[in-house]
């Protein structure tokens, strides 16, 4: 809303219209004119004013036949209207009240009583709509699918709506007063750690996770800082946000296409040869070899639809009480490099048993490995990185911790912290060479997080060029 007061000034006489203005011009408020009712109703709409000073014998529309109008009108009905005559009788003035008008000044004008009712009823309904404003807000807020919270610059609890009460899991009166981060501790995981490192100034994107579990679905809770009114004392106001369903969509589509891709071109290529061959060529001992072969890609190609057929029947991939070894993990981790042509790989599993449960799904595990290892091989100078993977047991915190090594491009350490964001652009990881590349290690980080685990990449910390990505995945309490 504007500081400035509006006036609208309606009058067919211009003599009329330039006095008004001569009168009220110095006080700072903004003035429109309409010469008629008719222009009168149009303008009004427009402009919604403060107060409109109304004379009242007009051709076309009258004042009072104006004013009605203005009364039928909920857009216009509680705007005030000083009805402005030369009339002094009585029936003038109970008309005037009739139709809805608030107040009469007659000409002559005493400029001194013309500002003061001019000032006295613009304050007051300005301040009747400021009001009207902040019920309105109050009632949005309230009513709100977002959660709202309000805490001073030491993390204090002073406002919580009730969707917030619902996110946190408790009632107002409980929340007041508290410190937000212990009360979110109690529930949530904050992920990304560096997003929550000075969240108050830093822009990237913060989230609250509740990992799910056999008795509950998981909880995404995005949480962005609003700015305040400068009037407002230091503090900060948040907006939770329920983005699960968001992050379950990006993170299954980017699954099935990280799924299919892989799984359909090796036998497509396979059966590719028969473009080569002609029909007197079937003949051919040979040919007959590729022709086995062919059918081998054929029956395997039958399969791999089969099996995202069954993939898009199902309810996810990631959920729903999974197990896996870490025998299972180091099959795969093998079976993946095999693919990709990697040759120079170490497995240090002594550590941990290789009967030790993670809970997430074997196919889970296949797209994280995948995408790192893609990453590794793309942006090594020779695109045959060294690839070692390590396993260590935190049984305080239930987790089982993967270090995948390579030895390719080292990342900046300016641009470490931003990596797993979602599309961040970086020397190593998102050159843009790769459509979509600036997702995979994102869904990656988000996948875990999901499930109470999480991921973290780092220089190597030997010196030596690559990186080291670490990623925790919950063991069955």
């Amino acid at each position: 809303m504007s500081t400035q007061s509006c006036i609208l000034i309606v009058d067919d006489e211009e003599i009329g219209r330039n006095t008004l203005e001569s009168l009220l011009l110095m006080e700072g408020y903004q003035l429109e004119f309409a010469n008629n009712g008719v222009e009168a109703l149009k303008k009004a709409e427009s402009v919604l004013p403060d107060l409109i000073l109304l004379d009242v014998m007009m051709p076309i529309m009258d004042g009072y036949e104006c004013c009605q109008h203005l009364r039928q009108n909920p857009l216009l009905a509680e705007v005030p209207v000083i009805i402005v005559t030369t009339l002094d009788s009585r029936d003038s003035l109970l008309r005037g009240i009739d139709v809805g008008a608030d107040d009469f000044i007659s000409k002559p004008f005493d400029r001194l009583e013309l500002r003061a009712r001019v000032r006295t009823i613009t304050r007051l309904n300005r301040q009747r709509r400021l009001l009207n404003e902040r019920a309105k807000f109050a009632w949005v807020v309230e009513n709100a699918d977002e959660g709202y919270v309000l805490i001073t610059p030491e993390n204090i609890i002073k406002y919580a709506n009730p969707q917030a009460c619902v996110f946190l899991g408790t009632n107002k009166s409980r929340l007041l007063e508290q410190d937000f981060f212990k009360i979110i501790q109690q529930q949530y995981n904050p992920q990304p750690p560096e997003a929550w490192t000075s969240w108050q100034h830093n822009e990237l994107i913060r989230y609250l996770v509740l990992p799910e579990s056999r008795e509950h679905p998981p909880l995404w809770l995005q949480i962005d800082v609003l700015p305040l009114p400068a009037r407002v004392e230091n503090g900060y106001l948040l907006r939770l946000m329920d983005v699960t369903e968001k992050i379950v969509l990006a993170r299954q589509r980017w699954a099935f296409n990280s799924s299919i891709s892989h799984k359909l071109l090796t036998p497509l290529n396979g059966l590719s040869i028969l473009n080569i061959f002609k029909e007197e060529d079937f003949t051919n001992a040979q040919a007959h070899d590729y022709m086995k072969l062919a059918q081998g890609s054929a029956e395997r190609l039958a399969d791999q639809i089969s099996g995202i057929l069954q993939y898009l029947d199902s309810t996810g991939i990631f959920y729903g009480g999974f197990t896996q070894v870490l025998a299972g993990i180091e099959y795969i981790f093998r079976q993946l490099c095999e693919e990709m042509g990697l040759k120079q790989l170490v497995v240090q599993f002594d550590a941990v048993p290789l009967t030790t449960e993670v809970l997430i799904s074997g196919q889970a595990i296949e797209l994280i490995l995948r995408e790192l290892l893609i990453n590794a091989k793309k942006f090594h100078p020779e695109k045959q990185p060294s690839m070692s993977i390590s396993a260590e047991e935190n049984k305080e915190e239930h987790l089982l911790v993967l270090h995948i090594v390579d030895d390719g491009t080292t990342i900046a350490a300016t641009e470490l912290k931003k990596v797993l964001q979602p599309y961040y652009q970086s020397g190593k990881y998102f050159t843009g060479e790769i459509a979509g590349m600036g997702l995979g290690l994102a869904m990656v980080s988000q996948l875990l997080w999901g499930i109470g685990g999480n991921c973290s990449i780092t220089n190597r910390l030997d010196g030596k060029a690559g990186t080291e990505v670490v990623i925790a995945i919950p063991t069955p309490a």
